[in-house]
């Protein structure tokens, strides 16, 4: 079917309002959603979205051909902004719009699904893809069929909605990016991908990769210069060794001669699986584009040699005569050189006639006679084909290549799959050749090992363990044991690691020595098993290893640090905790003439289990507890107290070591200890026998002591008045009669000055006791009436509250570019932090107090607010008021509420977030008081001053593209207020030249581009 502009575009208008609504309505897409979404074609061929329409007069900058197109096109603008979520999201997404005119083609899912038939076939298993360009996921949905996991990135905005809606995290094993393929990342990581495929963008545009782009290497480097060069040499950085890359792409990465050095490296660096040219039109029903392409399969192999024939060809380029029917002399690849019937089968088509490409200029075009169905099975045929006679099955399994052997044998199975036998000359080939592998076998240096050695010194800058055995040796008769390393092929001359049985040793080695040994008829064999390892991973070379390798997982550091740093914090505290106490009890002793160091023991006041037990009723009431007189347990002194077997630290060190702070004794579990209480504005503790202390858990350097809450002296009167009280409650049968006399008789509390004199006393304890002492849970106790001042009333029934939910759960949102791993964000009104975000994005709930869960609230919205306006001035070079005046809003609203983002109660808040430390340069300090940072004023993300006066109509020029991307006559007189307009045109001929389809004056280099030939021929019809 022809491609229709008007059709598409209304197409694609419904799936931005069904995109639009999810993300307002922040839900997944329904079945019937999801069918509208499918028909979303992108804007590759409805260039008029660049075109102005902000007003009805401005159909007339419209050429005739489109005008149909002027009232869509206005109200699609009109319905992204009505129906965004806010003004900056409206903006991004019409930027969007714009920014795929020039890339955004999809492929035919039929021509796809050939493609991935053909792998099929193979039955090669694929365990991880990667399509870098996914588009509306033609390649992604039909390899995740057979792949166990797909990561899709996608640069467009609008594209990646439409995809994340159609493939949403929490389903499937597709997972998508809104990123560009440079931003890959940690995506990459150490498992690299077993196939990257894709239909990736072409043209001539730069790509920022910041390790290619500054790196040493050249050719990576020149590689970013043009965007499908980058996609083919960055792809085989990310896929493993023997991985596949399957790349649909544009007819110049094989035809120009600047691609030369591009083709050249992945020569040298792959297999040539297949390079099939398509027919010029296959991408006209879906993108309205009649450019040629090529399919391009690679199997990754580094530092391999150029084979001679088809991969020779693939890298060199040859000139067309003039008598081959074109007007001027242009270059193709070799690969197409010859007559039809020679390269037809290097083609999907049925014929090559002389036309012109999409800038006009002269060339092939491959056409095919018939439907997309007959030319997916054409597809499918000659890719199996090729696949099965090409693919390396060891290389892609295990990262090392076949020998000859292996590849035949391996070629001639896949040759009879398709009925195809081999000759009786091939066989006797075939058992030449298996002849010479089973001579391999007693080689010491068979060219399958040679070809993958480095050269002698190439690795010496790198860590001993990082280094790679590619062949280990062995005398059968003894203990000689080697690993060879680098290797010189021309002096046989090799670097390994050698053993004569004591021990391993780096040095050269002589492969003609070795094969000169000779003992009773046996000499050094080569491992045959032996696969190439790291020096790191042979166990047997640990001595010479030591350690020396790259580690993967830097985490146990991180760890480590992190505890050594606790560690010295909590000794810090300690120490200081010692000074406090020592001045504490000095100024306790001058006042109240105690003796600190003399305390009442708990033994002063024992109530055993069994007395308790005895104390309890069957109806489950408490009886009164008798204290045993306070003269039958002598007072006991720290001093006298029986030592425990502990190694005295030395002098002014705290006997506090690392071990008993982080690695306590599992200690015995107490269920018949009484749980703390408030009492007068202080937390108390209670001993074993619930007698009130200051702590529960005190400690002096190894010896137990701990600190009654009331002075000695009153302490046995108070006793005394508990034990009257408890035998008249006893008395009392009746509870309403037990409480009325427990108001008229309770005992009072001691002087409130000495109590809290006495409870202030500085006191050490553990790490965790107060934790430990804050449970929740606590059998009945005396001291319950302390608090009792009237009468009680009856207690409601406490309300069971609701386990809160912390269980994790699938981020329904799309995650924004400065989100990270620990981000804090708030999803369906409940505050959380992500994980796992660049594969599932996970939101995982806090349960927080709703003081902070209301602060960081009202944080998380700043946050929002700032990069949504930093990211939007950076790409658009636009100031936006509106989002300004908001952040200033928000954060204003912030510090009236709870202070600057700077204080100590915020920053413990803020750096909850990921990347909270970053916000809180929203304030600087200057003069001891804290201000706004520029953003809060005017944009930062670009320069904000802007050209007065112009200095000569050059510079006008410039200050017009970079303000409005267009020549803008009047803003340019604006500048040059003493040159006429026509003056100023005079000046720019041969720059500038006016466009009557447009009626405007545009650059030269927009001009002539696109296909000259065919828009000379219409200005020229315009001109008569």
């Amino acid at each position: 079917m022809a491609y229709n502009k008007k059709e598409v575009l209304q197409a694609n208008t419904e799936a931005i309002r069904v995109v639009l609504r999810l993300e307002k309505e922040r839900r997944e897409a329904t079945e019937a959603e999801k069918s509208i979404l499918r028909n979303y074609q992108g804007f590759g061929g409805l260039k008029c979205v660049l075109n102005r329409t902000d007003n009805p007069d401005d159909i007339r900058y419209w050429s005739k051909s489109e005008q149909n197109l002027f009232e869509p096109t206005q109200q699609l603008k009109q319905m992204i902004y009505r129906e965004a979520v806010d003004a900056n999201t409206a903006k991004r997404y019409w930027e969007s719009i714009k920014a795929s005119v020039l890339t955004s083609f999809y492929t035919d899912t039929r021509i796809v699904s050939a493609i991935s038939d053909a792998l099929a076939s193979t039955n090669l298993q694929v365990k991880r893809c990667l399509d870098p360009s996914m588009g509306m996921g033609a390649f992604a949905e039909t390899f995740a069929r057979q792949a166990g996991v797909v990561d899709a990135m996608e640069k467009d905005l609008l594209t990646a909605r439409i995809s994340q809606a159609l493939h949403p995290y929490s389903k499937g094993n597709i997972f998508v990016r809104n990123e560009p393929f440079e931003a890959i990342g940690e995506l990459e990581g150490k498992d690299k991908y077993d196939l990257i495929t894709s239909n990736i963008p072409f043209g001539d545009f730069m790509v920022y990769d910041r390790e290619y782009s500054r790196g040493k290497d050249t050719l990576k480097r020149e590689s970013t210069r043009a965007i499908h060069n980058y996609f083919f040499v960055k792809g085989l950085d990310c896929i493993k060794e023997g991985g596949l890359l399957a790349f649909i792409t544009s007819q110049g990465v094989l035809d120009s001669p600047r691609n030369e050095a591009i083709r050249r490296y992945l020569m040298q660096n792959s297999r040539l699986i297949s390079a099939l040219r398509l027919p010029s039109g296959m991408f006209s029903d879906n993108a309205g584009t009649d450019v040629g392409s090529d399919l391009i399969i690679l199997q990754k192999q580094t530092g391999k040699e150029i084979s001679k024939g088809i991969e020779q060809q693939f890298v060199e380029t040859v000139s067309v005569p003039k008598e081959e029917g074109s007007s001027v002399v242009f270059k193709h690849n070799s690969l197409f050189v010859g007559d039809w019937k020679d390269i037809s089968h290097r083609t999907i088509a049925t014929e090559r006639i002389m036309g012109t490409d999409p800038y006009g200029r002269p060339a092939w075009e491959y056409r095919f006679t018939g439907g997309i169905e007959e030319l997916a099975e054409s597809l499918r045929t000659r890719l199996s084909l090729e696949m099965g006679q090409r693919i390396d099955r060891k290389l892609y399994e295990t990262g090392i290549p076949m020998t000859e052997t292996e590849r035949e044998t391996e070629a001639e199975k896949q040759l009879r799959k398709f009925g195809i036998t081999i000759s009786r000359e091939e066989e006797t080939e075939k058992t030449k050749t298996e002849n010479k592998g089973i001579n391999d076998a007693y080689n010491l240096m068979p060219d399958s090992i040679r070809k993958q050695l480095p050269k002698l010194y190439s690795t010496e800058k790198e860590l001993i363990g990082d280094k790679v055995a590619y062949a280990r040796y062995f005398f059968p008769m003894g203990a000689y044991t080697a690993y060879l390393l680098e290797y010189d092929p021309k002096s046989r001359i090799g670097f390994g690691a050698v053993t004569m049985g004591y021990g391993w040793e780096l040095g050269n080695m002589s492969l003609d020595e070795m094969e000169g040994v000779k003992v009773r008829g046996l000499g050094i064999e080569r491992d045959l098993y032996f696969s190439p390892k790291k020096l790191h991973e042979i166990a047997e070379l640990e001595e010479i290893v030591r350690g020396q390798y790259t580690k993967e997982e830097v985490v146990a550091e991180e760890i480590k640090e992190e505890v050594v740093t606790k560690a010295e914090d909590t000794v810090k505290e300690i120490v200081n905790g010692i000074s406090e106490i020592e001045t504490s009890n000095e100024e306790l002793e001058t006042e109240t003439g105690i003796n600190v160091g003399q305390v009442i023991e708990p033994d002063d006041f024992t109530i055993t289990k069994a007395q308790a037990k005895e104390n309890t009723v069957s109806n489950g009431e408490t009886t009164p507890l008798q204290p045993p007189s306070s003269e039958s347990a002598p007072q006991q002194s720290v001093s006298e107290q029986p030592s425990i077997n502990v190694e005295p630290a030395p002098e002014g060190v705290p006997a506090l070591t690392l071990h008993h702070q982080y690695e306590q004794e599992p200690q015995e579990i107490r269920t018949d200890i009484e749980a703390p209480r408030e009492m007068n504005g202080q937390t108390v503790f209670f001993d074993d026998d619930h007698h009130p202390v200051v702590d529960n858990n005190i400690e002096d350097i190894g010896q137990p002591e701990q600190l009654s809450l009331f002075a000695p002296e009153e302490y046995s009167l108070w006793t005394r008045e508990v034990t009257r009280v408890n035998n008249e409650i006893k008395d009392n049968s009746g509870t309403s009669q037990a409480r009325r006399l427990i108001t008229q008789t309770a005992p009072q509390k001691p002087s409130e000055s000495k109590m809290q004199k006495a409870a202030t006393i500085p006191q050490r304890r553990t790490r965790g006791s107060r934790k430990a002492a804050s449970s929740s849970s606590r059998e009945p106790s005396l001291f319950d009436f302390m608090n009792e001042a009237e009468e009680r009333k009856p207690q409601p029934i406490a309300e069971v509250r609701k386990e809160f939910d912390a269980s994790p759960r699938p981020f329904l949102s799309s995650p924004d570019s400065h989100l990270r791993d620990g981000s804090i964000v708030v999803q369906k009104g409940q505050v959380g932090f992500l994980s796992d975000l660049k594969r599932h994005p996970t939101f995982n709930p806090m349960d927080l107090p709703y003081a902070q869960l209301s602060r960081l609230k009202a944080y998380i919205e700043i946050r929002e607010c700032y990069h949504r306006l930093y990211d939007y001035e950076a790409e658009n070079h636009t100031e936006d008021k509106e989002d300004r005046s908001r952040l200033n809003h928000l954060y204003d609203d912030y510090v009236s509420r709870w202070g600057y983002f700077n204080q100590k109660t915020n920053t413990d808040i803020i750096k909850m977030d990921a990347t909270g430390v970053e916000m809180l340069f929203l304030e600087r300090s200057e003069n001891g008081r804290y201000i706004k940072a520029d953003i809060f004023d005017h944009p930062t993300a670009f320069s904000t001053t802007e050209l007065a006066i112009a200095a000569d109509p050059m510079e006008a020029l410039g200050a017009s593209l970079n303000k409005y991307g267009t020549v803008e006559l009047d803003y340019m007189s604006s500048l040059l207020p003493d040159m006429e307009e026509s003056d100023i045109i005079s000046s720019l001929e041969g720059r500038i030249y006016f466009n009557p389809e447009e009626n405007a004056y545009e650059v030269a280099d927009k001009f002539i581009s696109g296909n000259v030939i065919e828009k000379a021929e219409r200005i020229e019809s315009w001109l008569l």
